[in-house]
C-alpha cells in the first residue's frame, strides 16, 4: 500500500525522523517490490521493530512470492538467532515458499557494517545510515539512485551463509 504522503512522481525521495514514518516508507517500499525484496538488518528482533512480522507486510511479500517462481525474498541478518520467535509469520513464508525465501547471517567484514537496507528489485531503497540513529531515507523508483546500495547488499550476500532453511527447526 503506497501512501500518497509519503512521496510523488516529482519527489521520489523522503527523510524520515521517527520509527512510525520509518514503517510506512518500508511498506511503501516492499509494496512496490514485483520481482524480488532485499533485506539487511541487525537481528530479528530489529526487522520485527521495523513491521517485517506485521500481517500487513507479510501479506504483501506473500503476493509477492505466489507471483511466481523467480520472485524471491533474501534477507541477511547479522544475527539470525532467535527468528522463530520474533518472526513467525515470516518462517511461515520460509516453509510455504522455500527456495524463494533465504535468510542469511552475515560473515567476515559485513558483520561490522553498521546501516540497514531494505530494497525492492533494484529501483527502490528504504536506508538508516546508522542503525542506532532514528533517521532514515526512502528513495522510490530511481534505479541509479537504488544502484550503490544494491550494490552494496550483493556484497553483503557474498559474505553471508544460510542461517536457516524451510527443512530446518531452530538454528
Amino acid at each position: 500500500m503506497t501512501t500518497p504522503e509519503m512521496t510523488t512522481p516529482e519527489n521520489p525521495y523522503r527523510v524520515m525522523d521517527t520509527n512510525a514514518e520509518a514503517r510506512k516508507a518500508i511498506t511503501t517500499v516492499i509494496a512496490s517490490a514485483k520481482q524480488e525484496i532485499m533485506i539487511f538488518d541487525r537481528t530479528p528482533v530489529t526487522l520485527r521493530e521495523r513491521g517485517v512480522g506485521h500481517p500487513e507486510l507479510n501479506e504483501q511479500m506473500r503476493t509477492l512470492l505466489i507471483g511466481g517462481k523467480y520472485r524471491k525474498i533474501r534477507i541477511a541478518l547479522q544475527d539470525a538467532q532467535g527468528i522463530e520467535g520474533e518472526l513467525p509469520r515470516l518462517v511461515a513464508l520460509l516453509s510455504q515458499f522455500g527456495g524463494q525465501v533465504l535468510v542469511h547471517r552475515v560473515t567476515g567484514a559485513a558483520r561490522q557494517v553498521q546501516d540497514v537496507l531494505i530494497l525492492a528489485d533494484h529501483h527502490s531503497v528504504w536506508r538508516k545510515p546508522a542503525y542506532s540513529h532514528p533517521r532514515s531515507v526512502m528513495n522510490l523508483a530511481d534505479e541509479v539512485s537504488a544502484k550503490p546500495y544494491v550494490n552494496r547488499f550483493e556484497e553483503i550476500w557474498a559474505e553471508s551463509e544460510l542461517a536457516i532453511t524451510d527443512h530446518q527447526s531452530g538454528l
